[in-house]
């Protein structure tokens, strides 16, 4: 999914509180969560979330940030306006079940790394096993080039020692041990007439 399939269609009112979902792994009443989910939900609602009774909130909601877990650790997020099916006068505003979502963005996906005890600092709570960092994917990278060299380096190798078995030696009936000093005149002659051939 990438942001070439967003038509940037819908919009919402500044300041107006946002409906915060987030998908059942976080908590439901399924079941609950996992204790480093339920830490992440909870910093979410504190960073997204507005306070109870802010003198700048809307009286309503207009739009929804969802939180969906998938791919291990990762967590998608996407931001979607909450607008009537049919709109204008007469239309959908003022009932509840007659809403849909139209997706504005910003969209992201976020990968848990790690959890510490205090702010940027601390004991570590919990940590993803899976995480690699880019600079291990670099040298992974880096790696593989190198090997990939090592193996043509190596197969010109083999290549320059299998025609150097397939090296016919020179047989002692050739022209010039026969005939002798002869072919080479011969042939210096001709390739002086194709060179004046040439210059002409």
């Amino acid at each position: 999914h990438t942001l070439a399939e967003m038509k940037m269609t819908g919009n919402c009112l500044l300041h107006s509180r946002p409906l915060l979902l987030f998908s059942p792994e976080f908590g439901s009443e399924h079941g609950p969560a996992q204790p480093h989910l339920a830490l992440i939900k909870e910093v979410f609602v504190q960073v997204f979330g507005t306070p109870r009774n802010h003198p700048k909130a809307k009286p309503f909601f207009d739009h929804a940030l969802a939180f969906y877990k998938f791919d291990g650790n990762r967590i998608w997020f996407r931001h979607y306006q909450i607008a009537p099916l049919i709109g204008g006068e007469g239309g959908d505003a003022d009932t509840p079940e007659r809403q849909t979502f139209i997706e504005i963005g910003p969209r992201c996906v976020l990968e848990i790394v790690k959890i510490l005890d205090g702010s940027f600092s601390g004991k570590t709570i919990w940590s993803n096993r899976n995480y690699i960092c880019s600079r291990d994917l670099v040298a992974l990278q880096r790696m593989g080039r190198a090997q990939s060299y090592a193996q043509r380096v190596q197969a010109k190798e083999k290549r320059t020692e299998r025609l150097d078995k397939l090296h016919i030696e020179e047989s002692p009936l050739a022209m010039e041990n026969v005939f002798g000093d002869f072919v080479r005149d011969s042939e210096d002659r001709r390739g002086k007439k194709k060179r004046k051939v040439g210059e002409a």
